[in-house]
């Protein structure tokens, strides 16, 4: 539409262009309640953002989309505004964009390998730090937990029927070879 009515024949046959059409269609806006786009056989119209255009009884209408009900607007809670929306979070939670953040700690991803747990955390600005939460030496760690209660490792190496656990606060490691 934007190459229609705008002084330059774009079509083989001009089509799109016809100087008294174009310059009388928007008159008045058209009738349009939002926008008017001049075309040579007549106004078009379309609506701002966040509006949809409808022609009930052929007159017509911008309605406000409620883009609440759409499930991807906001993670936690939405508030359908005139042409747009608003996100919120709930009490101990940061708002990022259209999501929602826990508060506190940023998240740590543990992960084993070889005979090392590590841990990765995500800092501000994407930045990441791996950190070696325990090592078991010549052990291979098959599988682990972690409880944050007590604040300790445990973790299994089935090849060498071995099940370790290892305590944060206090460094000690404990195995039932």
């Amino acid at each position: 539409l934007h190459l229609a009515c705008n002084n330059h024949p774009d079509c083989l046959d001009s089509s799109d262009e016809g100087p008294a059409q174009c310059s009388s269609s928007c008159t008045d806006n058209g009738e349009c309640p939002h926008i008017c786009l001049p075309t040579p056989r007549g106004p078009v119209c379309q609506c701002h953002p966040g509006y949809n255009l409808t022609r009930p009884a052929d007159v017509p209408l911008c309605l406000d989309i409620d883009e609440c009900a759409l499930l991807s607007s906001c993670s936690q809670h939405c508030t359908n505004t005139k042409g747009s929306y608003k996100c919120s979070c709930t009490a101990g939670y940061t708002e990022e964009g259209s999501h929602c953040r826990a508060g506190g700690e940023p998240p740590k991803l543990l992960y084993a390998v070889h005979h090392n747990i590590n841990g990765v955390m995500m800092r501000p600005g994407s930045s990441y730090r791996v950190d070696m939460e325990l090592t078991s030496h010549a052990v291979p760690i098959k599988s682990f937990d972690y409880s944050p209660t007590s604040q300790e490792f445990f973790w299994t190496s089935p090849a060498l029927g071995v099940i370790g656990r290892y305590n944060v606060d206090t460094g000690v490691q404990y195995k039932n070879e």
